[in-house]
């Protein structure tokens, strides 16, 4: 059903998309025209959205704490001191929600505890498990206690997961939580797009710089690239890969790429054939990662042979091996011992919207007909791709996501927790589990390196997120638009952070 916001900002949202003021005092320049990739199947505020949704929530929402363009963590509508390595108090800024209202430590005390509450079916909610109590001591002062050293909860703060919400969004739609971000939604027309407004008493003087957000789904690629390419739109979010070499060629365009998210097996581990670790293990030997990277995103990616966890200097690889390194005669070994000497066919759902998701399925089913698996590829839209994750419709899953902030522990969510569809359905795994929160609660690098190392044995046996390709992601913008770069890694997603500082010229 459409909502009463979406019927009273239809006419805002048509007058816009036609290129027309809302007034006669507002030039052209009042608004960033953005061309998004999907049309995001919620807004809930601590449900994963996807990339695009994500973004939009990022329009509305801020949260305690927040990244700079380089990727580190900064104050968001917070301060903070850590009395002891369990302990963090915050101190907040002056900063008002979307009715007007001041936020206040109540309001923030509500936010934390709709995460970790019982039954809380926030994305992050296991990521959270080592806040203990959130206590409120002042008008603008709130304590939060933790059972344990925690190395990720500031970054878990400054996730698009973990925004501040008013306690009077209680009483409010699920999809239309009470905000304090820098723009108010005006029209959300399902299936097209939104339109925003900047809120005038956000908490940044100054910001936002522009005055409106017209935020356009285009639902075919080449049409999505042409706009921008056409000066139709400013900005574009998941430039095609097969785009990125024209679109750099032309010079009213700049194209800002680098890894960031990735392609990747999942699987039903409540029924089916593959709850057969084996089976699960034979499909991950059977890919051809170099092949799957050329084909899927045009060589803009790099091959992944394990977990998606991102390296560096702290975390590098080398003590785990690359469990799912291309061997097709053991693979096709596996399939016998489970059972299957002449193979079997399964259906595998494929996102229809994005080709990379076809190529990725085409490049998949070749390599695992040479084991004796015959895939048949279901294409299926955004709502009914991800909703089917969320309920365990398949048996083998091809996905695609981004971690959600640079260090290891950003998988964890697709590892543990409630049902997700960026996660195998039903999977848990006391061993995992326990190497997931070690690696959270340990604050020494050189033994969080060796944790995530045997964090990735453990997944190469019990086979539970099989990596595929890493890709290239990024946007494309007009160059008249200031204010806007890519995030770095696995931030890149989070980079419409900054539409606040964002101006057309």
């Amino acid at each position: 059903m459409t909502g009463r916001r979406d019927l009273l900002g239809m006419s805002v949202f048509a007058a816009l998309a036609a290129g027309l003021p809302i007034s006669t005092a507002r030039a052209a320049s009042d608004t960033l025209r953005v061309a998004l990739s999907t049309f995001p199947a919620t807004l809930r505020p601590y449900a994963s959205s996807g990339n695009t949704g994500n973004g939009i929530k990022l329009m509305m929402h801020r949260g305690l704490a927040s990244y700079n363009t380089d990727g580190e963590v900064q104050p968001e509508l917070a301060t903070w001191t850590q009395p002891s390595s369990t302990e963090y108090i915050f101190e907040l800024r002056e900063a008002y929600f979307h009715n007007g209202d001041p936020v206040t430590a109540n309001d923030i005390a509500y936010s934390l505890n709709e995460i970790i509450k019982e039954g809380s079916t926030a994305f992050l909610k296991e990521s959270f498990e080592s806040v203990e109590t959130v206590e409120v001591l002042g008008p603008r002062r709130v304590r939060v206690a933790l059972k344990r050293p925690s190395a990720t909860l500031l970054l878990l703060l400054a996730s698009p997961f973990a925004p501040m919400i008013s306690a009077k969004s209680a009483g409010t739609p699920p999809e239309d939580p009470i905000g304090c971000g820098p723009f108010t939604m005006v029209s959300r027309v399902r299936g097209e797009g939104f339109v925003f407004r900047r809120f005038p008493r956000y908490y940044r003087e100054g910001l936002p710089k522009i005055e409106h957000v017209r935020s356009t789904y285009y639902g075919d690629e080449s049409l999505r690239v042409a706009a921008v390419e056409n000066g139709d739109a400013d900005l574009m979010e998941a430039v095609p890969w097969q785009s990125i070499t024209t679109m750099r060629q032309n010079p009213n365009v700049r194209v800002e790429t680098g890894i960031g998210g990735f392609y990747y097996f999942l699987f039903n581990f409540t029924r089916g054939r593959f709850t057969d670790a084996r089976l699960r293990q034979a499909v991950g030997l059977a890919v051809d990662r170099d092949a799957f990277v050329a084909a899927t995103f045009y060589g803009h990616g790099a091959p992944l042979h394990g977990l998606p966890i991102p390296e560096g200097a702290s975390f590098s690889l080398e003590l785990a091996g690359e469990p799912f390194r291309r061997d097709v005669a053991r693979a096709k070994q596996l399939v016998t011992e489970a059972g299957f000497p002449n193979g079997f066919s399964v259906n595998v759902p494929c996102y229809s919207s994005v080709s990379a998701f076809q190529r990725a399925g085409q490049v998949v089913k070749e390599n695992l007909a040479e084991i004796g698996i015959e895939v048949n590829l279901v294409l299926a839209d955004y709502a009914r791709y991800t909703t089917g994750g969320n309920r365990g419709q398949y048996e083998l899953g091809l996905y695609g996501s981004t971690g959600f902030y640079n260090d290891p522990d950003a998988i964890a969510s697709m590892l543990v927790g409630p049902p997700s569809y960026l996660r195998s359905f039903g999977f848990r795994s006391e061993r995992i589990e326990k190497l997931l929160q070690d690696g959270r609660t340990e604050l020494d690098p050189a033994r969080r390196r060796l944790i995530y190392a045997e964090l990735q044995k453990a997944n190469g046996e019990e086979a539970a997120m099989i990596g595929l390709g890493w890709r290239h992601e990024g946007y494309a913008m007009r160059h008249n638009v200031t204010g806007f770069k890519r995030m770095p890694y696995s931030l890149t997603t989070y980079s419409p952070i900054q539409m606040e500082g964002v101006t057309v010229g």
